[in-house]
């Protein structure tokens, strides 16, 4: 699925913005982030908190991600993290693991 709004290009990005790119999954919600380098920072320290400094179970962050894409039609969110829940023993149907 093409995204509706363009990514940035390198090109157009601040240096330490494209440095932090380059330590991050080439996912496009990254890059997307990147179209406000004032906020990319900041909002990549909220992300990485959540993802890896929380001690919440990551099985249970996983299936409650899964519960807003089907009610927000995200096929782009859903895509992503039924590939990341699969990693924490989700199937690709997640409510047959809850």
């Amino acid at each position: 699925m093409r995204p509706k709004v363009p990514l940035p290009n390198d090109a157009n990005l601040p240096a330490d913005v494209r440095e932090v790119l380059t330590t991050l999954l080439p996912v496009n919600v990254f890059r997307m982030m990147a179209h406000v380098p004032a906020s990319f920072r900041p909002l990549m320290d909220l992300a990485m908190s959540i993802l890896f400094g929380s001690h919440f179970d990551t099985r249970k962050r996983e299936i409650a991600v899964l519960r807003t894409p089907p009610v927000t039609r995200s096929v782009y969110e859903w895509t992503q993290h039924v590939a990341v829940g699969a990693t924490t023993g989700l199937h690709h149907d997640y409510r047959r693991a809850a």
